[in-house]
């Protein structure tokens, strides 16, 4: 089910609105699609494709930023911190 998610999710991030959306909830998916990557008892997606996605949707809300530059640095601080 989540991979699933995922793949619609990742799929709608091809539009811009999809992407601005994406920005105001960033706040909230990414530590928990981050916490499930690095669950120490890994409980989270085993799957490489699943893992995949989580990963391109990081690289979708990073790649978004680089129209404006002063951007770029917010975000990669949030998905880093």
């Amino acid at each position: 089910m989540l991979h699933e998610a995922l793949l619609c999710l990742k799929g709608l991030c091809t539009t811009s609105l999809a992407l601005q959306r994406l920005d105001e909830i960033a706040d909230t998916l990414f530590p928990a699609l981050l916490a499930m990557l690095f669950d120490p008892e890994h409980k989270g997606p085993s799957e490489f494709t699943t893992r995949s996605i989580i990963i391109n949707l990081l690289f979708m809300h990073l790649n978004a930023a680089t129209k404006d530059i002063d951007t770029l640095p917010q975000r990669a601080k949030k998905v880093l911190g």
